[in-house]
């Protein structure tokens, strides 16, 4: 079954990645156990152990337990590709940890926090270290800009 396998269309380049997921759908009886062969903050190419079919709407869920709706773009044998939708939604132990990080971020300031966050790894998501990255490469140049300016 070909889905849009038209590659040309993506936004963001993908990064090779070597991590577990599960597709979840039929309202959760049916998961199917996958390794993720790349990822993008758009989507997954997804490896199943056999060529399968699966409908348009699944849920993936990572390993410690977040998940993300996602559709199905393609299926060429047991590769998978997926557009995930807009919506994340962490588990339990995620959002607590999340929520800590957030009351770093309030109580201790931006450095704290992004320490934090590298502590734990970005917990896992990629799109969240790099925007926590770029958040820390925009205050270094703006506390430079700053240093540069005699205030009287």
């Amino acid at each position: 079954m070909e889905r849009n396998s038209d590659s040309d269309r993506r936004q963001h380049t993908r990064t090779r990645a070597l991590k577990r997921v599960k597709l979840i759908f039929g309202k959760g009886h049916s998961v199917i156990d996958c390794l993720v062969i790349n990822e993008s903050p758009e989507g997954l190419r997804v490896e199943t152990a056999l060529p399968m079919s699966i409908p348009d709407q699944v849920v993936v869920r990572s390993a410690d337990g977040a998940t993300v709706d996602a559709r199905c773009c393609w299926v060429r044998g047991r590769e998978i590709g997926l557009q995930f939708a807009k919506t994340v939604t962490l588990s339990e132990e995620a959002s607590v940890r999340a929520m800590s990080i957030l009351e770093i971020y309030k109580t201790e300031g931006f450095q704290k926090a992004y320490d934090a966050l590298c502590e734990r790894r970005f917990f896992g998501d990629r799109e969240l270290q790099r925007g926590s990255e770029d958040a820390r490469a925009a205050l270094k140049r703006f506390e430079q800009l700053l240093g540069r300016h005699r205030i009287e």
